[in-house]
């Protein structure tokens, strides 16, 4: 957030206007009371007027006078200046420039210099308003009070316009966040990825306190998805930087944008150390779905499956560790579905059809627990997918999180699956993905348009021996 607007007016001369493209002293004045009414601000709480500033011998008297008029006998010293002495006369864009340059002032609390000003108009009364030209560029000090400023414009008609600016609030501090980041990239073409790549990886090193948690909400929420996508998963700017300026391939949404996700659950019989333990401290829908399981196996088990589950070395049995793959299936398939990346159909063997048939609606945690607990477990009917569709395959399971089963478990492995699915076309809601956090929008490099040169050369077999370019019909 730059400023904020905090009230703007507009209004016209109407009939009390001596001409066409002739300004006057009462609507101006009125407009710029209406401002400060809508914005609840008192002419004395203003420090800075970016002024319309025509630079003529009619206009800028007029336009001085009425700012005198609407500001009243009581205003404090307030610098005045255009950005018209700067850049010249924008035309149609005047308002805006102005407007963009109040906002700069501020933010950044800085009043830079009216070029070329060496003298006042004659015809203007400074002396009796309490407008000062800023004839140089100065720091903007309010002592602890928020910068205010107004920005005045008028038009040929008669149309006159002002906005009311004041410096935005502090923004709050960004809150915890996971232990690693997706940084997803994406462009028209495979040379403007790469050079997406090389200039956040510039970024980062330029600002090595950037918090990847930020650039990574700015990157997923803030940008285009472009047809050509590559992701980074990094715990820290220096780990990003490497990876971004690593050799990654341009992956084409192709895999995904018209199919469905398969979930796929494997018959894994005892999960890795420790498996689960980290997204269950992060990750509430995780969390929320592994505790539905370990409460409703109590009864069977007679223990909390968490504390074998989550434990770095954990005790399984022969009873529990089929249940705590399930348990680790079932929640891990819930975090996916919370992120956006929702099944279109489930398949699976062993544990993993217990798993898919909870999902599908056909058996519920509580009949997979008993089931799987059982000395004499019968063998599961594996669930398989309905034929004659499209899917993109995702297997789901304890420490095989990903499109590609790759065998990694924790906060990086499904950071690491939604990336891929991302990348593949699949939807993976950013926005839920970070639910509960607190992060911001920073200043990340733009997208590098390529400038791409067409130019029509003459066909010298058109040409004649000594003259211009046969014609022909």
């Amino acid at each position: 957030m730059h400023a904020v607007l905090r009230g703007t007016a507009v209004n016209n001369d109407g009939r009390a206007k001596v001409g066409f493209g002739a300004p006057g002293v009462r609507g101006q004045a009125e407009v710029v009371r209406t401002a400060h009414l809508v914005a609840g601000v008192r002419p004395d709480e203003i420090g800075y007027v970016e002024a319309h500033g025509t630079a003529t011998p009619f206009g800028d008297p007029i336009e001085v006078a009425a700012l005198t008029e609407a500001f009243g006998p009581d205003a404090g010293p307030c610098r005045i200046g255009s950005v018209k002495s700067n850049i010249g006369h924008a035309d149609a864009a005047a308002g805006i420039v102005g407007l963009i340059k109040t906002v700069l002032c501020v933010e950044h609390g800085a009043l830079p210099a009216s070029l070329h000003f060496t003298e006042p108009n004659p015809e203007i009364d400074f002396a009796s308003s309490p407008f000062v030209v800023n004839d140089r560029t100065r720091p903007w000090t309010t002592d602890g009070r928020p910068r205010i400023a107004g920005t005045h414009a008028t038009g040929v008609g008669g149309t006159n316009a002002h906005a009311v600016v004041a410096q935005a609030p502090p923004a709050p501090e960004p809150g915890p966040a996971r232990p690693v980041q997706l940084l997803a990239l994406s462009a028209r073409t495979p040379s403007a990825l790469d050079r997406t790549a090389l200039r956040l990886a510039e970024h980062l090193e330029r600002h090595p306190d950037a918090v990847l948690a930020d650039v990574a909400w700015t990157l997923q929420t803030g940008r285009t998805a472009h047809p050509l996508r590559r992701f980074v998963v990094a715990a820290e700017a220096a780990e990003a930087v490497t990876a971004l300026r690593g050799e990654h391939p341009a992956l084409p949404v192709s895999t995904a944008a018209d199919a469905g996700l398969l979930f796929e659950f494997d018959d894994d019989p005892w999960p890795p150390p420790g498996a689960g333990a980290q997204l269950h401290a992060t990750e509430p829908a995780f969390r929320a779905a592994l505790d539905e399981v370990a409460q409703t196996a109590v009864p069977v088990l007679g223990a909390d499956l968490r504390d074998a589950l989550l434990s770095p070395a954990p005790a399984l049995t022969a009873s529990i560790g089929p249940v705590a793959v399930f348990a680790l299936e079932y929640a891990t398939a819930a975090l996916l579905t919370s992120w956006g990346a929702a099944p279109a159909a489930v398949a699976g063997r062993g544990v993993g059809a217990h798993t898919a048939a909870c999902l599908a609606g056909a058996s519920t945690p509580a009949a997979a627990v008993r089931l799987l607990a059982a000395p004499d477990r019968p063998a599961a009917d594996p669930w398989a997918a309905p034929p004659g569709h499209r899917y993109l395959p995702v297997t789901v399971g304890p420490g095989r999180t990903g499109p590609d089963g790759s065998a990694a478990a924790g906060a990086r492995a499904l950071a690491t699956a939604a990336g891929r699915l991302w990348a593949a076309g699949a939807p993976v809601d950013f926005a839920a993905m970070h639910s509960g956090e607190r992060r911001r929008r920073v200043r990340l490099p733009t997208y590098p348009f390529e400038r791409t040169t067409h130019l029509l050369t003459p066909d010298p077999a058109d040409r004649t021996a000594d003259g211009p370019p046969a014609r022909s019909g």
